[in-house]
């Protein structure tokens, strides 16, 4: 479990302060699904490469997906590197 919120935290930190809406619509999912994102806001704003791909995996994602290391949405962001 503490490689699931250390991926979250991660995954919270590349996506905080992008300023393209799959961004924020992913950070928008994380909080649905009830993840708080330490460091939010705290990223470069730059919403592409590794930080695009990880936000498109959440935004197909569901919350269950999000939760589950070994849903489709792990090797989605497993692909983003």
């Amino acid at each position: 479990m503490k490689k699931v919120m250390g991926l979250l935290i991660l995954a919270g930190l590349a996506l905080g302060g992008c300023g393209n809406n799959d961004c924020e619509d992913a950070a928008d999912k994380f909080k649905e699904c009830g993840f708080t994102q330490e460091g939010s806001g705290s990223g470069s704003g730059d919403c592409s490469g590794a930080a695009e791909c990880i936000a498109k995996c959440t935004n197909d994602a569901s919350c269950d997906q999000l939760k589950d290391l070994n849903s489709s949405y792990w090797t989605c962001v497993g692909k983003c590197g």
